[in-house]
């Protein structure tokens, strides 16, 4: 009689469960890499959108010899101004309160994501009368959504580090950042918790 070895067709029970474990290994590690890219991506864009906020600032200085604010009065001291507020109606070049008469655009980013201003992130949202700038995260209502500009209004070129107590940013009119994230930022130190996200131009 003759012995004849059976060809083995296909993969045995254990090589199939051993393949599909390295399977979803592997995806596991694609799917936490590309999340990191992606946040590190998003904080790149919040960076680059800070540093062009005090580009911005700096230009409008340059042309009118003044500071943009949320009225035509400024006032006189270091004050904190929002992206979601008069003062973008300035940069972005409308002539909010008389402050922009040649209508000069300062800021032009792209146009933000969401089907309303209200959910509105990524960008400016320009209804043609006003804009508002977004940072790069979709946020829940309530959240800090836009960029926080901290103006040097006493013009003596020394702003306080708003998440550094006592340390001066010295030569500094303008500084700005984003709330990161979680939407959320406190004065004090940077390594409160709702401070660990936040991106800064400085």
């Amino acid at each position: 009689m003759k012995n004849y070895a059976l060809k083995r067709l296909g993969f045995t029970l254990i090589e199939l469960l051993v393949t599909i474990a390295i399977v979803m290994v592997l995806t596991g590690l694609l799917v936490v890499t590309t999340g990191q890219v992606r946040m590190a991506a998003d904080r790149m864009k919040a960076k680059e959108a800070c540093a062009s906020l005090v580009q911005a600032v700096g230009s409008y200085y340059t042309d009118y010899g003044h500071l943009p604010a949320n009225s035509r009065t400024a006032p006189e001291r270091d004050q904190i101004v929002e992206t979601t507020e008069g003062v973008f109606d300035v940069l972005a070049g409308y002539d909010f309160d008389g402050q922009n008469p040649r209508r000069n655009v300062y800021f032009s980013g792209t146009h933000a994501r969401g089907d309303s201003r209200g959910r509105a992130f990524g960008g400016v949202w320009d209804d043609g009368s006003s804009a508002d700038l977004f940072d790069v995260w979709r946020k829940e209502a309530g959240l800090q959504r836009g960029y926080s500009i901290l103006l040097d209004y006493d013009y003596d070129e020394r702003l306080s580090d708003p998440f550094s107590p006592g340390r001066n940013l010295a030569g500094a009119v303008v500084v700005s950042w984003s709330a990161g994230k979680d939407g959320e930022w406190e004065r004090g130190s940077a390594r409160a918790e709702k401070n660990r996200d936040n991106v800064t131009s400085w």
